[in-house]
C-alpha cells in the first residue's frame, strides 16, 4: 500500500467509525472573555449582562418540543425546519426576556442562513423584587422577532463552552469541552418575549407560557445547537441573565437541549429525531440557583466529532 493509498484508507476508516474531526468555523470574532461575568451582544445589537454570581442558575430554564412537557428533553434531529419552546419551572414564575444562543461548528458557508421567528408574551418589567406581570399586563406577540441570520452574525467564535456559573460548561449534552478541535461559532438572538411558568399563578396561557421559536436552516453542514438564557429585571440575583438550560447529566435530572445536524453529519438519508426526556422536579426560587457540579457527560452522538453508534441511538420517523 503506497502513501496515497494509506491516507485514503485512513480517511475512509475515520468516516466509517464516526470519528471524523470537526473544523473550526471560518468566521471572524473572538471567544467570550468570561464564562459568568460578561456583557453579550445580540444579533440586533442589544447588550445584556450575564451575571451567574454562583454555580447555580441551571434548574429552572428548559428547551422543550412540547409545551405541556415544561421540563424539556435533549433532542437531536436532522430536520432543517422545526419548532422549539423555552419553558420555565422556577419558583419566581417568570422571566422578563428570553435570549437564544445558537452555536454552529464546522465551516459556515457564505450561503448559510438561519431563519428565526419568536412568539410569546410581552410586558413591562415590574420594579418590585420577584413580582411578575398580571393578566392585564400581558400582550401575546405573534412574530415578536423575525430575522434571517447569516455567517457574519456569528460574532463569537471558536470556543467549546457556553456562559454559565461553572467554568467550561458544555454547549450540548455529551460534549467533551477539552476537545479544542470541536469549536463553535456563537451568536445570541433576542426573542423580544418573556416566559411564564406554573408558579406565575397564571393559567390558560398560550403554549403554557413558553416562548415559541420557529427555525429554518439553509445550507447547514455542521451541527447547530440551541441554548436558552433568561433575563430578569428584578430577582434575587439582581438585574441580568442568571439562568440557562442544564445540559450536563449529573443525575439531578432536568437536562434539556436541541441540536440540528446538517448535511455533513446526518448518519443516513432518512429523517430522524432522538429525544431523551428530562426527569421532573420542582425547584423553588431559593433552590433554582443551587450549586451544580458537573460529572463526566454521557455522549449521545459525538456532535461535531462524528456520529458514533448512530444505529443504536437514533430512532426513525420521529418516534420518541
Amino acid at each position: 500500500m503506497n502513501k496515497v493509498e494509506k491516507i485514503l484508507y485512513t480517511v475512509l476508516l475515520l468516516m466509517v467509525v464516526g470519528c471524523w474531526p470537526a473544523f473550526a468555523a471560518d468566521t471572524a470574532g473572538e471567544v467570550l472573555p468570561s464564562y459568568k461575568q460578561v456583557d453579550i451582544s445580540t444579533s440586533d445589537g442589544t447588550i445584556y449582562t450575564v451575571r451567574f454570581d454562583d454555580e447555580g442558575g441551571l434548574n429552572s430554564l428548559h428547551l422543550t418540543t412540547i409545551p405541556e412537557e415544561p421540563y424539556g428533553q435533549v433532542t437531536t434531529t436532522n430536520r432543517q425546519t422545526g419548532t422549539i419552546y423555552v419553558s420555565y419551572t422556577g419558583g419566581r414564575g417568570f422571566n422578563d426576556r428570553i435570549i437564544l444562543m445558537i452555536a454552529v461548528n464546522g465551516s459556515i458557508s457564505d450561503d448559510f442562513a438561519l431563519h428565526l421567528i419568536s412568539s410569546g408574551y410581552q410586558w413591562s418589567p415590574t420594579p418590585i423584587l420577584n413580582i411578575g406581570p398580571a393578566y392585564d399586563d400581558l400582550t401575546y406577540a405573534e412574530q415578536a422577532a423575525v430575522t434571517t441570520l447569516t455567517a457574519e452574525y456569528f460574532t463569537y467564535a471558536s470556543q467549546t463552552w457556553k456562559p454559565a456559573g461553572i467554568e467550561n460548561y458544555p454547549i450540548y449534552f455529551g460534549q467533551n469541552t477539552s476537545d479544542a478541535s470541536n469549536g463553535f461559532s456563537i451568536l445570541f438572538f433576542d426573542t423580544k418575549a418573556g416566559n411564564l411558568g406554573v408558579n406565575s399563578g397564571l393559567t390558560g396561557l398560550r403554549d403554557q407560557g413558553a416562548v415559541k421559536i420557529e427555525y429554518a436552516f439553509e445550507n447547514l453542514s455542521g451541527s447547530a445547537v440551541f441554548n436558552a438564557y433568561a433575563w430578569c429585571n428584578q430577582s434575587n440575583e439582581g438585574e441580568g441573565i442568571s439562568w440557562t438550560n442544564r445540559v450536563v447529566d449529573d443525575g439531578k435530572g432536568g437536562s434539556s437541549g436541541y441540536t440540528v445536524l446538517g448535511s455533513g453529519l446526518s448518519p443516513d438519508s432518512g429523517e430522524f429525531i432522538t429525544t431523551v426526556s428530562s426527569e421532573e422536579y420542582s425547584p423553588t426560587e431559593e433552590t433554582e440557583n443551587q450549586q451544580d457540579t458537573p460529572k463526566n457527560p454521557i455522549g449521545l452522538c459525538g456532535i461535531g466529532a462524528g456520529i458514533c453508534g448512530a444505529a443504536v441511538i437514533f430512532r426513525k420517523n420521529g418516534n420518541r
